[in-house]
C-alpha cells in the first residue's frame, strides 16, 4: 500500500487492516480477546462487573465495537488505556467516557497532545485538540499500577519511541503485554519522528519487555496479528540492527540519499518491506532519529 493510499485509510478509517472496518475478534483466554480492524487492535480484559479496554480504534467503527464487545460478553468499559496519543488508537475515547463512563488513562504527553493541535507530516494528518470528554483522567509521567479484579495491570512510559507518549501494559496474572505501536507485526514500523519518535526508545522498551515476560506470553502489536516473545525477539534484532547500520553511516559523512542507494535494510526487505512502511521510508525513520 503507497503512503497516499495509506493516508486516505488512516484519515477516513482509521485502519491499517487495508481499509478494512470490519471488526474481527480474536480470544486469547476466557477473560480476554483482542479486536482487529478499524484502527489499532483492542485489548478486552474482562473483569467480574467491569471491562478494561487498551486503545479504542476511531470513530466509523464506535458503534460496531461496543456491539462486539457486548456480543463477546463483556461488561460495559470501566477503564480505557491509550498506548499513545495517535487517533487511530483514541479517537473513540469520549465515545466510551460518554457511553460506558469510562475512566480514560495515559501518559501525560497522550493528554498534552489531545488536548491541543497536531500535526503528523508524514500522513499530512492535522488533528484538532480532542473534546475534553475523551482526555485522559489519570496521567502519569513514568509508570502506573491499575487494578482490575485483584489483577495488576502495569503501565511503563519509555521517552522517545514510536512518538514521545508510548506506553506498554503488561497483565503478568494473564501473561499478555499489550505494545501499542511500538511494535508493528506485519512490517517495519512507521516512528513518528516528527513528533518526537526515535527508533533508540523503540529498541529500549523493546528489550525492556522482552526481561519481563516469560516465553509463553502474548504479545499484542499495536497493528497486525497476535505475536510471541520469540517473534519480538525478531522484531528487536531488525531494530537494533538495521538502526546500528545507519547510524555507522550517518556518522560517515552519508547523505540522506546516499544512506538510501545503499540499501542499508535489504536483508531484512522481504519479510519487513511489505507493508505500507517501505525500506526507504524506514531508513529515512532511522537516519533521522535522534
Amino acid at each position: 500500500m503507497n503512503k497516499l493510499l495509506f493516508l486516505l485509510a488512516f484519515c477516513l478509517t482509521g485502519s491499517l487492516n487495508l481499509f478494512s472496518q470490519n471488526i474481527k475478534v480474536q480470544k486469547i483466554n476466557e477473560s480476554a480477546f483482542v479486536l482487529f480492524g478499524g484502527g489499532g487492535n483492542t485489548l478486552i480484559i474482562k473483569g467480574k462487573t467491569e471491562s478494561l479496554m487498551i486503545d479504542g480504534k476511531m470513530t466509523p467503527v464506535s458503534e460496531e465495537l461496543q456491539k462486539t464487545i457486548k456480543e463477546n460478553s463483556a461488561f460495559p468499559i470501566k477503564i480505557l488505556i491509550n498506548t499513545h496519543w495517535h487517533y487511530d488508537h483514541t479517537q473513540n475515547n469520549p465515545f466510551f467516557n460518554e457511553e460506558d463512563g469510562a475512566m480514560i488513562v495515559a501518559h501525560e504527553n497522550t493528554y498534552k497532545r489531545l488536548s491541543s493541535k497536531q500535526t503528523v507530516p508524514f500522513f499530512k494528518g492535522k488533528f484538532e485538540p480532542m473534546d475534553k470528554s475523551g482526555l485522559p483522567i489519570i496521567v502519569f509521567k513514568k509508570n502506573y499500577e491499575l487494578m482490575l479484579d485483584g489483577q495488576s495491570v502495569l503501565l511503563y512510559h519509555i521517552p522517545n519511541a514510536h512518538t514521545d507518549s508510548d506506553i506498554i501494559v503488561w497483565i503478568p496474572s494473564q501473561k499478555i503485554v499489550h505494545m501499542g505501536d511500538l511494535y508493528f507485526s506485519q512490517g517495519f514500523p512507521f516512528i513518528d519522528v516528527d513528533n518526537q519518535g526515535s527508533v533508540n526508545g523503540m529498541v529500549s522498551m523493546c528489550k525492556r519487555v522482552l526481561k519481563i515476560i516469560p516465553d509463553d506470553a502474548v504479545v499484542v502489536p499495536g497493528h497486525g496479528a497476535l505475536k510471541t516473545k520469540a517473534d519480538l525477539q525478531e522484531y528487536t534484532k531488525m531494530l537494533e540492527v538495521s538502526a546500528s547500520k545507519i547510524r555507522s553511516m550517518k556518522a560517515s559523512g552519508m547523505t540522506l540519499q546516499e544512506v538510501v542507494n545503499n540499501d542499508p535494510t535489504q536483508r531484512f526487505n522481504e519479510k519487513w518491506g511489505k507493508g505500507f512502511v517501505d525500506p526507504t521510508a524506514f531508513v529515512t525513520f532511522l537516519y533521522n532519529s535522534k
